[in-house]
Order: C-alpha cells, then structure tokens, then sequence
C-alpha cells in the first residue's frame, strides 16, 4: 500500500478497500445505505423517528411517500425541522 500511494496516490483508497477486504471480508467494505422501509420496520409508533442529517440530505420525500404507500394521511405525519424555537413544538408532538 505504500508503494501504490508512492506512485499512484488516487489509488491508496482502492489499496485500502482491497486490503480490508481480503484480511477481513465484504461486509467491511461494502455499505449500504438502508431503505425507509427499512427504518420504518425497526420503528414502533411510541418512540418518534429522528433524522440526524448531514449537509444536503433530504430524506422528506421519501418518509412522505412512505407514509402514502403505508396508507396514512400527510396530516398524520409531524414533521418538524428542530431549529431556533422547535423544542416545544416537538415536545408536543412527542
């Protein structure tokens, strides 16, 4: 790995993700990012589902869509950005 980042240095992460996955297998290089669907099946509807996003992600479409696909109404979604002043709006909605 050392000599591939000597030589070609755009393909240290290649090295890298090839190391792991012959020392420790697939599982360790391959992620996969989990379907709302999915997340929607470890959730029960007495513990609210909270999104911690990074800069860009915008998973509200999709938690809309889920929730037509699962037959509910928008109304019955609460949906609240936590923000200057959204602590007792989400309280309540808890």
């Amino acid at each position: 790995m050392l000599i591939v980042k000597i030589i070609k240095p755009e393909l240290t992460v290649e090295a890298i993700s090839h190391f792991i996955k012959a020392s420790l297998g697939e599982p360790f290089v391959n992620t996969s990012s989990p379907t709302m669907q999915n997340i929607y099946n470890d959730t029960i509807n007495k513990i609210p589902l909270i999104f911690v996003l990074s800069v860009g992600a915008d998973p509200l479409q999709n938690l809309l869509r889920l929730s037509k696909e699962e037959g509910k109404k928008t109304e019955d979604v609460s949906i609240i950005s936590l923000g200057q002043g959204q602590g007792p709006p989400a309280l309540r909605a808890i």
